[in-house]
């Protein structure tokens, strides 16, 4: 799974814990139009709350709602209320994950064909087919389940069985309740949901006062972690793409005495000479590393998302990144650069890549 850039990772952690406060949240509105005299709106408040189909953001209860629809044979109120949530939710998200949702709509409808055949429900299995069997005839794993009426005993076809399993139910449960769980902090929600982000990042600020007065006092040394321990970044790439490595090509340039620097089995820090240069902590990792610091001048423009990954080539002399919208980009960190680079824009997650040592091939 990739890792979500430094901001992206806050406002989810903030939108989440928004969301889990939501009935605290529907109770300060509550409080908040009594004590504007706002009658008719709160009635209507708790009119819809009662109609609620998003069912209060809890995903257990949309899920269990899903699947009762589903063992109960009401194909239309189910695909009727699916159609809503993708509409409502699955639209916020990124396109890589349009897949999952087709995969999980898919395995509803498996659900109830299932049920209907338990129940020997022929004629539903006829009806939906009748309206939906063209179209799905045309995915090759839905051709057997074309003729699932017309087959005695379907729970012992291997084609079949799986699904008739309680462990299969049980699995499809789980996996779309933890799937629903992942998709509510996608979306942009209110700035009252995000009252969790306000706090933390006032703790983050006064982190970083009692840093500065303990500095002013001669007491601490003001290091390039310690500043940006909070949010928001502080000027090294690393902050936006995992920790902080050493590339071959700079390691002279974190060498105190004049000798090219080494990469050890430790997490002590290398200082520079420069009494102004940041402590950059170097990490023990089998792939070429780099520190690639970047001025409050600069702009970094090689990507519009937040960077999920990124890996240094064996020579040093380029960069490959992956960010949060699945575009692949191969860069030189130097400007002056003859290199050349490369952008993809993929239709399918990157978990992992490497550079060939060998040669300069990425692999991915």
């Amino acid at each position: 799974m990739s890792q979500l850039s430094p901001a992206t990772a806050d406002y989810v952690l903030s939108a989440k814990a928004g969301i889990e406060s939501l009935e605290y949240i529907d109770d300060l509105l509550r409080e908040y139009l009594l004590f504007r005299g706002f009658t008719s709106t709160l009635q209507a408040f708790e009119s819809d709350l009662e109609q609620d189909r998003d069912q209060g953001f809890h995903a257990d209860k949309i899920v269990d709602e899903l699947l009762s629809m589903a063992r109960e044979l009401r194909v239309d109120s189910l695909q009727e209320y699916w159609k809503y949530l993708s509409f409502r939710f699955f639209s916020h998200l990124s396109p890589k994950y349009q897949r999952t949702t087709k995969m999980f709509e898919k395995r509803l409808l498996r659900l109830f064909l299932v049920s209907a055949a338990k129940a020997g429900r022929r004629h539903d299995i006829r009806t939906f087919m009748g309206r939906h069997g063209t179209e799905l005839g045309q995915q090759s794993d839905w051709i057997p389940w074309l003729g699932l009426e017309y087959i005695d005993q379907p729970h012992e076809r291997p084609e079949f069985e799986a699904y008739f399993a309680d462990e299969w139910a049980a699995s499809l449960r789980a996996a779309l309740a933890d799937f629903m769980q992942t998709v509510f902090p996608a979306m942009a929600v209110p700035r009252i949901l995000l009252f969790d982000k306000d706090r933390r990042e006032r703790e983050a600020l006064q982190r970083k006062l009692h840093i500065f007065e303990e500095h002013m006092r001669g007491e601490t040394k003001i290091t390039a972690h310690e500043v940006g321990d909070g949010s928001g970044p502080v000027g090294l790439v690393e902050d936006h793409i995992g920790p902080a490595v050493v590339s071959p090509r700079l390691l002279p340039a974190l060498s105190t005495s004049g000798r090219p620097a080494e990469l050890d089995h430790t997490t002590e820090p290398v200082h520079t000479s420069e009494p102004d240069r940041a402590a950059v902590h170097v990490v023990p990792t089998d792939e070429p590393s780099s520190v690639l610091r970047i001025s409050q001048e600069d702009i970094f423009l090689e990507h519009n998302a937040g960077i999920s990954m990124a890996k240094f080539s064996a020579s040093g002399e380029l960069i490959a990144s992956y960010d949060d919208e699945s575009v692949l980009r191969v860069w030189a960190p130097d400007p002056s650069s003859t290199q050349p680079k490369l952008k993809n824009e993929l239709d399918f997650a990157v978990t992992a890549m490497a550079w060939d040592r060998r040669h300069t091939h990425l692999l991915y």
